[in-house]
This record gives structure tokens, sequence and C-alpha cells, in this order.
């Protein structure tokens, strides 16, 4: 059965601006801007379209149908991230291959009798639901969680060969591929980025954006070492 693209993308230490009031929403209303910038400007027909669901400080951004080239999903996150760290935040995303389903049909017969399977009122409380399952979600969150560690866009290996030679990869041990998503200009980058009217940077300012983000906050040895390792070799 053919799937399509899953991406997983999470921002990094968002526990760690919690008290910062708004300024803490920095990177989630960058990501969150970037996803509708480029749903709405740059994909906006049925043939390219794009479904997004949010968990908490992360996004999944999903196909609508399989694409032989994964090209395309990779520009995309790839978008995303710099767009994040516009703004001075960091974030880690994962590329996999499944699909999603709505498994609202699955819920017990109380909430399947509603009109509205999202909103669930509890008397005076309220129940929110996200009705949103699959290989897509399982197996992305699932590479997010492995190592190495840090704002790293980490792709499923039995994908590399699906993607455009001018996107820059590192194999891993552990079946997986880092995509350096920081240097570089792959073809069609700007294209989204121009169409999406996103904020486009020099490397030098986008590498200076994350040094800055290096000495400005307490992190792991093994965190920093991943960075300077698949991003800043």
């Amino acid at each position: 059965m053919d799937e399509s693209w899953a991406a997983y993308i999470d921002e990094e230490g968002f526990a760690s601006h919690w008290d910062e009031t708004m300024e803490g929403f920095r990177g989630i209303n960058a990501q969150m801007d970037a996803i509708c910038r480029i749903g709405m400007k740059v994909y906006p027909n049925e043939v390219e379209r794009l479904f997004c669901y949010q968990f908490g400080d992360a996004f999944l951004v999903t196909s609508d149908f399989h694409e032989p080239d994964l090209s395309r999903a990779v520009l995309i996150v790839i978008a995303i991230l710099r767009n994040i760290l516009s703004s001075d935040r960091l974030a880690r995303a994962t590329l996999v291959e499944g699909n999603i389903a709505d498994i609202a049909g699955c819920y017990p017969k109380e909430i399947r009798d509603l009109s509205d399977r999202t909103r669930v009122a509890l008397g005076a409380g309220l129940l929110m639901t996200t009705p949103i399952l699959g290989q897509g979600l399982l197996r992305a969150v699932g590479l997010s969680k492995r190592k190495p560690k840090g704002p790293l866009f980490l792709v499923d290996s039995a994908l590399k060969d699906r993607l455009q030679d001018d996107i820059n990869t590192n194999d891993l041990e552990d079946g997986t591929v880092a995509v350096n998503w920081l240097l570089g200009e792959p073809k069609g980058l700007r294209e989204i980025q121009e169409k999406a009217g996103l904020k486009r940077e020099s490397q030098g300012a986008r590498v200076a954006r994350v040094a800055k983000y290096l000495t400005q906050r307490t992190l792991k040895n093994e965190w920093k070492q991943n960075v300077f390792s698949y991003l800043l070799p």
C-alpha cells in the first residue's frame, strides 16, 4: 500500500520559555505561521494540499497522497525549521511515510453519538479530543525519540534515495539519515519561502543565530556536540 509522508516538528526547549509569557510562544508562533503560509499560499489546491495537526508544542504535517519524490516534503520542513530559527528558536524534525486516520469512529458510543466529537461537555467541564492517529504519527514520533538528540532533521534511511541530489544528508548508524537543514540552498526552497512570504536569511546569519542560541542557554554537551556534528561540520 502506498503511503503518504508525515513530518513531525517539535520545538526544542519550549518548557524553558514557559514563564516568559508571550515571548515563550515565539517558536510555536513561527512554526504555525510558516505552516499556514505554506498551506495557504504555496499549496492551496486539492492536488497538493497539506494537512496539519497540533500536539502541544509540536506539529504533524502530512501529504494527502503518496509522493515518489520526497523532495517537496524535505523542502517544506526546511522552510519551517528556518522560519522557527528566524525567531531565535530551534526545533527538531522527523520525516517518515505512514498514513493518518480519523479515529473518532473508534471512540465510545457516548462520544460517537455527538455531533461534535472534538468538544465533549463534562458537566461544567470540557474534554477536548484530537481524533488523529496512524502509522504516520507513530513512526514520526518514534523516530524523534531516537538518538542523536538536538535540533536535527531525521529521515528514515529507506527514503533517502527519493530525495533530490542537492539535499545535504549524513548517514547515521541506526537506520536514519540527518538532513542538514541549516546549510545550503537546495533547489526549490527559495520558491517555497518567497511564495509563502517567509523570512529568508543568508547562511551566515543562520549560523550566527544558532551560535547565539548555544551561548545563551545551558545545554548538555552531547546536545551541543550533535549540532556541530550534523549542522556545523
